[in-house]
């Protein structure tokens, strides 16, 4: 995650730990292409070593950007929820003026 290329000589030490959180216990285990293995075979090098991603500090404008992103939606959404609580009020007064409106002049 920089911006210049990184050559990992072939087999140096690399450590590449996953977690997954499971909802129960599994019934049954890896038992993958990958059991077992201790080290990076030469496609696995060669793919890491070509590969670009993006810097940490253009991750981390994304993720600012993203979280900004965020808050203005939900400050979007709090203004719609709030302008629906208002019409929950505002229309059925509308409504009930408007039929005392029609049952004074039905009655005149």
């Amino acid at each position: 995650m920089t911006p210049r290329s990184i050559t990992l000589p072939y087999k140096d030490d690399l450590v590449s730990v996953e977690f997954h959180r499971l909802e129960e216990p599994t019934t049954r285990p890896y038992a993958g292409p990958y059991q077992g293995r201790l080290e990076l075979g030469a496609d696995e090098i060669e793919f890491i070593t070509e590969s670009e991603g993006m810097a940490l500090s253009e991750v981390l404008t994304t993720l600012r950007s993203l979280s900004t992103n965020v808050g203005t939606l939900e400050r979007s959404v709090e203004r719609l929820v709030d302008g629906f609580a208002y019409f929950k009020w505002v229309i059925p007064i509308l409504i009930a003026t408007l039929l005392a409106l029609v049952a004074l002049v039905a009655f005149k």
